[in-house]
C-alpha cells in the first residue's frame, strides 16, 4: 500500500515586460509512504504427544497480528493565512496533510498531523501572489499501550473567505482513519523426536482413572498427561474437546493397559 501526501506548494508567476502574468510555475512537494505486508493462512501444530512412547517436543513462539478495531474521526479546521498585500481575489487554495504520528502529553493521548496550506491570490495591484502556512491538526483518541496502530489522514471539503487585515480564512476537514491491531504470541511445534525405548504403557494401569481437577484445564492436557485419547475423555464425561474443565470437577479418564 502506497500513500502519497502532497506536503507543499509554491506558485511562481512569470511576468512579461508589460507586467502581465503569462504563465505560472507550480512546484509541488510530495511525500510517499509505503507499507508492504503479506496476508497468508498457515496451518500449525501447537502441541503433540504419543500414547505409546515418550516424546521430546520443542516449541517456538510465532507472532500473529490481528485487527481489533477500525475507526474514523473528522476534525474541522479553520485558520487564517496572512497575505503579504491587499487581497483582491483568491484564485486557488491547496491543502495537504503529512503522515500523522501518535503522541502523549500530560497524561493525554492524541494523534497529530501538520496540514500544509497554500493560497494563490490576486493582489489589489492585479499581481499574482502566493502564501503558505503549516497548521497543526490534533485528533484526541484513546490508545492502548498493548496494541499497535496505523493512522492515515486526508483532507476533505476545502473553503475560504477573505477577512480583514489581508487575512484569508481557510476552512477544511481532516479525516483520520485509525486501525488498532493486537500482536499475539503463538507457541508452535518446530521439532519432535520419539524415544521408542521408553514406553508410556503401564501393566498396572487401570482401565479408568478418576481424577479431581485441581486446576482449570482441558481434555487435551489430561489426555497428554495420562497417555490416552482426547475423544475417549470427551465421550466418558460428555464434554467437547474445547471445553474448559473447572477446578474441583471429578473427571473419568479411560486409559489403556
Amino acid at each position: 500500500v502506497v500513500d502519497l501526501s502532497v506536503s507543499g506548494f509554491e506558485f511562481d508567476p512569470q511576468y512579461d515586460a508589460a507586467g502581465k502574468a503569462r504563465y505560472i510555475t507550480v512546484s509541488i512537494t510530495a511525500d510517499a509512504y509505503a507499507t508492504v505486508y503479506e496476508k497468508s493462512e498457515s496451518r500449525i501444530i501447537d502441541d503433540a504427544y504419543s500414547t505409546m512412547y515418550e516424546m521430546d517436543v520443542k516449541r517456538n513462539a510465532l507472532t500473529s497480528v490481528k485487527c481489533i478495531n477500525k475507526a474514523g474521526k473528522r476534525v474541522p479546521v479553520t485558520e487564517s493565512v496572512k497575505a503579504g498585500s491587499g487581497v483582491k481575489k483568491v484564485l486557488d487554495v491547496a491543502v495537504s496533510v503529512f503522515q500523522p504520528v501518535k503522541r502523549r502529553e500530560d497524561e493525554r493521548e492524541f494523534v497529530s498531523s501538520d496540514a500544509a496550506v497554500s493560497v494563490m491570490y490576486m493582489g489589489e495591484d492585479d499581481m499574482i501572489y502566493s502564501v503558505s502556512r503549516r497548521i497543526p491538526v490534533v485528533c484526541p483518541i484513546e490508545l492502548s499501550d498493548n496494541h499497535s496502530f496505523e493512522v492515515s489522514a486526508c483532507v476533505r471539503g476545502r473553503g475560504y473567505s477573505v477577512g480583514m487585515d489581508n487575512e484569508i480564512n481557510v476552512r477544511f476537514f481532516t479525516d483520520f482513519d485509525i486501525t488498532e491491531k493486537e500482536e499475539e504470541s503463538i507457541l508452535t511445534v518446530f521439532e519432535m523426536s520419539v524415544d521408542t525405548e521408553k514406553s508410556r504403557r503401564c501393566e498396572k494401569r487401570h482401565g479408568i482413572t478418576v481424577k479431581r481437577v485441581t486446576d482449570s484445564c482441558d481434555a487435551w492436557s489430561l489426555a497428554k498427561e495420562y497417555a490416552t485419547h482426547v475423544s475417549e475423555i470427551c465421550i466418558a464425561n460428555g464434554i467437547s474437546d474445547d471445553d474448559k474443565i473447572s477446578q474441583g470437577r471429578m473427571i473419568l479418564i479411560p486409559t489403556r493397559k
